[in-house]
């Protein structure tokens, strides 16, 4: 599990440690949520929490 709030270059060193060799830091905002697909199945792992639950902005 990751910790919250991490810069990004601790969120690079994160990912790299877990085999990710491409990604795109969109926000990093409070409401952001880092997910990812292993390769070859199917669902989204969840590896935070955002700090507010509103949908559909």
């Amino acid at each position: 599990m990751m910790e919250e709030n991490k810069c990004p270059g601790e969120l690079a060193v994160f990912m790299q440690s877990r085999g990710i060799v491409a990604a795109i830091n969109l926000d990093g905002g409070g409401s952001s949520v880092l997910a990812a697909r292993d390769v070859g199945r199917n669902g989204l792992t969840i590896f935070n929490s955002p700090l507010t639950a509103r949908e559909g902005r």
